[in-house]
Parts: C-alpha cells; structure tokens; sequence
C-alpha cells in the first residue's frame, strides 16, 4: 500500500470506498457462518433427487405376515382371571352400559426356565346403550389394546 499522505483526494475516497465495501462483504460472511453454526442438523439432501424414486415402506405382499396363534387353554398356568368392566356408566358420554360376551386376552412370560407362564383373561365388555361405544374390563396385567 502507499504512503496515504502522497494520495489525491480522489483515489483516498476510492481507497475508503473500496475498503467500506470489504467492511461490508465480511460482514455478511461472518453473519453466514453464525446461521451455519446454528443449525444443529445437517441437510437431509444430499446432491440431486432421483428421477424416478421407490416408494418407502413395505410393498402390499411382500413377506409373510401371520398373527400369533392363540395359546391353548392347557398352556395356562392357572384358571382364567376376571376383569370387570369397573363403572356402570360409558366413560366417554356417560352413558348406560349393556354386557357382552368377554374377550379373552392371554399374556406370556418368559422366564429363566424353559417353561413360559401363561395367564388367561376373561376381559369383560360392555357397550354403551346410548353411544354404541364398547368399553372394557381393565387389569394391571393386560395392555388396554389386546
């Protein structure tokens, strides 16, 4: 750089100029990689899409697919155990409740031995009279969706 003292006043404002510009230039570089810094995740793009990209997830008849079988009644380690509809009333409009014929819900254990334990419930359902909604017995044992 030159001795500023020997410059014109033309190229001392083109210098101030030129160096407002820099100013300016790093300031916006500096404010770039503060928002960088932010993101905690990186993009999940990576490059250009596919033209024509596979649906995710399963495809309808891939695999085999088979519910548990039901265990048999000589499986049960013991007698089956009621579960009560608790209340007489619908929880969900507060209507009369009517009897259905039980479900039966089964839970296994595996224990250290060989010998897994199985327990029998008799899940009591009712349906509400005014709602149709069923409501069910509930034990601390059986998950309220089985």
């Amino acid at each position: 750089m030159e001795d500023l003292d020997s410059l014109s006043r033309a190229d001392l404002i083109r210098l101030i100029l030129e160096l407002q510009r820099q100013i300016e230039d790093l300031r916006k570089q500096n404010e770039e990689l503060r928002r960088k810094n932010k993101r905690s995740a990186a993009s999940f793009s990576k490059g250009e899409r596919k033209k024509n990209p596979k649906r995710p997830g399963r495809k309808p008849g891939q695999g085999q697919f088979s519910r548990r079988p039901k265990p048999s009644a000589e499986a049960s380690s013991g007698p089956p155990v009621d579960v009560p509809v608790e209340g007489t009333r619908c929880p969900f409009c507060g209507g009369q409740l009517e009897r259905e014929e039980p479900e039966e819900a089964s839970v296994t254990d595996m224990p250290a031995a060989p010998e897994p334990e199985v327990s029998l419930f008799r899940v009591h359902v009712c349906h509400c009279q005014k709602c149709g909604r069923k409501t069910r017995g509930k034990h601390p044992d059986v998950a309220a969706d089985q």
